[in-house]
């Protein structure tokens, strides 16, 4: 789960669904329950602590974010991976199925 405190809009990924999808996760919102989130970064563009790409969530982990400045913080167990980290690749780990993004705002939970 991913519970947005910061002013910051992210995304939010799930890969359980057959395809890789990424959510807009909005200001104040956290993600549905019962949905595994599995990473997040922000929808800017902009870096988390210096890493611009997705932060993964392991282990079923609940990720808080907060404004820190002009960026955000997270609190809970993530590690950095690259931005195809999600994408379902071949044999040759080429992607041959990209991440979905989904710009509806209607996902989220206040």
């Amino acid at each position: 789960m991913v519970r947005n405190h910061s002013s910051k809009v992210l995304w939010v990924i799930e890969t359980d669904i057959g395809k890789p999808k990424a959510h807009k996760l909005g200001s104040k919102r956290k993600s549905p329950k019962g949905m595994n989130a599995d990473g997040f970064k922000r929808f800017d563009g902009k870096s988390i602590c210096n890493h611009p790409h997705w932060w993964k969530i392991y282990n079923f982990s609940t990720a808080d974010v907060f404004d820190w400045g002009e960026g955000v913080m997270v609190i809970g167990y993530k590690v950095k991976v690259a931005d195809d980290e999600f994408d379902i690749k071949d044999d040759t780990g080429k992607s041959k199925i990209k991440v979905e993004y989904d710009y509806s705002d209607g996902w989220v939970i206040p």
